[in-house]
């Protein structure tokens, strides 16, 4: 368990759960980033854990229905049948804990008042996990497990009182700090996909990394040499076309980690077949052989032969005009997390690589 890796909206959606207490920012940070991860497989169970905060926020409030509802589908439609051990925490004492307190309040009577308002606390079980929310927790200036102020209108009432834009400000700091150390780690590689219509050109390559799977061309960077100059060059070397740098269009980058272990990252273009050009495919190459693949055949959920995380992205590529971090996890040789994460602007201004 102390080996798994933790978006980090699910570290500080932690932290706030139980340093600041803000229930209602909880389920900010959590929903904006179950709205960015559309098909992520643990879709339901952050959706759980929104619903877990809201109900406390609801219940801190003396909104007693909306802490059952909410609490209700937490625990017997997002959370049933979900391990939530998978997320770090006690699956069997969250339940436990959660269904008392949830029992607590429906077998109050209409007209009796509810009793003192208690804070939960999410039983972690993965050591490695606490102690990533500690360190956040001091970060932001926070006493890890702190008790709710009562006292405090704007923390109770935020959703009607709240002033976003320190919150806001806060986020975009937080936000371009961790991107400058992503951007300045070692990314020596880049990767391309050429589309003509619906189709894209792929490579199936002859050895590893992702022997025999089809991917996009590209390769290492030389010393001196830009990502979009290394990208060119590789098309060239790799396919025989000969494509300009003004026709191949940085959309940011990929980056992994393996076992744990980040191991980096590369720089990921698109660009579309220009008409004077043709590749005649199926092609044998020194690297493997070349094809051009329709976009619904390299995305369909069945299909083992692609790369595993290229399905994740290749669309976003072609059809976002944004650039995007692209964050895979893999373990044991499977890809088991996948995160698509925004680029700040100094960012895309920095990192084209042109000229």
């Amino acid at each position: 368990m102390g080996n798994r890796t933790y978006p980090d909206a699910y570290v500080d959606y932690l932290v706030h759960f139980h340093a600041s207490r803000d229930y209602f920012e909880c389920h900010e940070i959590l929903e904006e980033y179950w709205k960015e991860h559309p098909g992520d497989p643990l879709s339901g169970a952050w959706v759980g854990l929104i619903q877990i905060a809201v109900g406390l926020y609801h219940l801190r409030r003396g909104n007693r229905a909306g802490a059952v509802k909410m609490w209700r589908s937490a625990l017997d439609r997002q959370l049933a049948g979900f391990d939530a051990g998978r997320l770090g925490l006690d699956d069997a004492a969250l339940k436990r804990e959660l269904r008392a307190r949830l029992d607590e309040l429906e077998r109050l009577g209409r007209d009796e008042p509810l009793p003192a308002f208690r804070d939960l606390d999410l039983p972690i079980a993965d050591e490695t996990l606490l102690q990533a929310c500690r360190a956040r927790s001091k970060e932001l200036g926070f006493s890890w497990i702190s008790r709710s102020p009562l006292d405090d209108p704007e923390l109770i009432h935020r959703h009607s009182r709240r002033d976003r834009s320190e919150v806001l400000l806060a986020r975009e700091r937080e936000l371009r700090r961790r991107l400058s150390l992503r951007i300045e780690a070692d990314l020596p590689y880049t990767i391309c996909f050429i589309r003509r219509g619906d189709e894209v050109l792929l490579l199936n390559r002859r050895s590893a990394p992702w022997m025999g799977c089809w991917n996009g061309v590209g390769g290492k960077l030389e010393p001196g040499e830009t990502p979009a100059a290394n990208i060119v060059r590789e098309i060239r070397e790799e396919t025989g076309l000969e494509l300009k740098q003004s026709e191949v269009v940085w959309k940011g980058i990929v980056t992994w980690t393996v076992d744990g272990g980040r191991l980096g990252g590369m720089h990921v273009f698109v660009a579309n077949l220009p008409g004077h050009l043709a590749l005649e495919t199926p092609k044998q190459t020194e690297e493997g052989i070349l094809d051009w693949k329709r976009i619904d055949w390299i995305t369909d959920p069945a299909n083992q032969g692609v790369a595993s995380n290229v399905p994740r992205f290749l669309t976003t590529l072609f059809e976002d005009a944004s650039e995007w971090e692209h964050r895979c996890v893999f373990e044991a040789g499977r890809l088991t997390g996948y995160e698509r994460l925004p680029l700040g602007v100094d960012l895309r201004t920095v990192r084209r690589g042109n000229g």
